[in-house]
């Protein structure tokens, strides 16, 4: 999947100042304007759902579906470069989104 994005596997000494981010780049959505974008979650969980959820809508065509955790520059890199056949998007975790919307629990770290 990665390297059809043109980026290579990522490997276990992932760098720790390295933002991972996580998808399926043959997943798509579509804006209320038409447009389409490739959805990249900050939360590998997030990722997860939408994949299951694709899987769930078309099992046929999203049998095959895996989700891919890409470095953050590279994903830059691709969307500036227009490279992608439709541009990824960044999804902010749902979790993030559910606390600032007052729905969401207090992390006990902060």
């Amino acid at each position: 999947m990665l390297a059809s994005a043109g980026v290579d596997s990522p490997s276990l000494d992932w760098p720790s100042d390295v933002l991972p981010v996580f998808g399926c780049f043959e997943m798509v959505r579509r804006r209320a304007d038409g447009s389409v974008f490739t959805p990249v979650f900050m939360s590998c969980a997030d990722a997860q759902a939408a994949l299951d959820k694709a899987r769930a809508a078309d099992p046929e065509r999203a049998a095959n579906f895996e989700v891919d955790v890409v470095p953050l520059p590279e994903l830059l890199k691709i969307a500036v470069s227009g490279e992608a056949k439709v541009p990824p998007r960044v999804v902010p975790p749902s979790s993030s989104m559910l606390f600032l919307q007052g729905k969401g629990k207090h992390h006990p770290a902060l």
